[in-house]
């Protein structure tokens, strides 16, 4: 089956791939990439894959090895395009183009307004309190000198190594859950997870009665301090201090994430389904974002498939299947769903997922 691919990107092609967070990756994700040629592609480079322990791609490094891959295969990619709405089986975009569409995937992210256009309802999962999970990102600029080239990348969790974080907590006044370490070609990439509290008494958080959904708006995040405690962190673990220039530091709330009530739809003679973070926001602590994006790219394009062959109800009703196991997918509950042997995975949902009946 041959079909005519088209990407359509709102971001124009300087900005699109500027991302410089990592990510983790699990073994599958890891060998997968390697199969598109990333020990061939630059970036990430031959030494990609080598440390099994800590196996991490940035996130525009990612996207320039799918992007050379796609275009090889004869993908058409166009930027600074947004998709807007569908109106019978034409794709309108921001850019006033329109294009034929028999089917159509949506990446969008958790907010895309086409999902909520195309009726795709998300739904909340609170997994702590609002507010009670919190995660900051700092990348730090790799002048790649022997010594820091020489730094070894570490994951630790407060309830492995109390001595530590009750040290790091006396020397700064941060206390901390989490804290994992990735060395990146360009620069030192740091996540970790603070107490709330600890956040509002060194003055990163201005206040914490604010309205629901405003804890980490602008207006109360100190950015100032926020780049000051994550220096202090580095400056704790021996890693250097001089921040990026853009994306030095960030902070988010992950107590909560979206999920769509339902993954697929039928519009008219198009076939409509989401993958990655619009489908499903993952529990990032895990490595759950690019596991379960990979696994819905490819629940999505064996669905496309059995609705190329006007068998579309049956493609709604295989993604409703995949996307039950989908769900289910993490770090503790992977040997129940997911089939052991992944030198076998295909495209074919029944090659990659258990299911208790299809």
């Amino acid at each position: 089956m041959r079909g005519q691919v088209l990407v359509v990107e709102k971001r124009s092609a300087e900005n699109a791939f500027s991302r410089i967070n990592r990510v983790h990756l699990w073994e599958y994700c890891k060998q997968d990439l390697l199969s598109w040629g990333a020990k061939t592609f630059d970036p990430p480079g031959g030494s990609f894959g080598g440390d099994n322990d800590f196996c991490h791609i940035g996130i525009g490094e990612l996207q320039l090895l799918l992007l050379k891959s796609a275009l090889l295969l004869g993908v058409e990619v166009r930027f600074s395009a947004e998709a807007v709405q569908l109106e019978g089986n034409v794709l309108h975009c921001s850019d006033r183009s329109q294009m034929p569409c028999d089917a159509l995937i949506v990446a969008g992210g958790a907010s895309s307004p086409l999902s909520r256009a195309l009726g795709l309802r998300s739904v909340a999962n609170e997994l702590r309190g609002k507010g009670s999970a919190i995660g900051v990102v700092a990348n730090f600029v790799n002048s790649r000198d022997p010594k820091e080239m020489a730094l070894r990348q570490f994951s630790w969790a407060r309830q492995f190594n109390q001595p530590l974080f009750q040290k790091l907590e006396e020397r700064t006044k941060i206390n901390l859950e989490n804290v994992v370490y990735y060395k990146g070609q360009v620069q030192h990439y740091v996540v970790m997870t603070p107490a709330k509290k600890s956040l509002l008494e060194v003055g990163v958080l201005r206040k914490s009665d604010t309205l629901p959904g405003r804890l980490l708006h602008e207006s109360n995040v100190d950015v100032q301090r926020l780049g000051d405690m994550v220096k202090q962190v580095a400056r704790f673990f021996g890693l250097p201090t001089e921040m990026c220039a853009s994306q030095g530091a960030m902070i988010f709330d992950f107590s909560g994430v979206q999920r769509l009530e339902c993954p697929s739809t039928i519009e008219g003679s198009t076939f409509i389904c989401a993958v990655g973070d619009a489908l499903l926001e993952p529990f990032w602590p895990e490595g759950l974002g690019i596991m379960r994006g990979f696994m819905s790219a490819q629940d999505a394009a064996a669905a496309v498939a059995l609705a190329a062959q006007v068998r579309r109800t049956d493609a709604v009703s295989q993604l409703a299947n995949t996307y039950n196991v989908l769900k289910s997918v993490a770090a503790q509950t992977a040997s129940q769903c997911l089939q052991k042997d992944i030198r076998q995975y295909t495209v074919d949902p029944k090659s990659r997922y258990i299911f208790s009946h299809y």
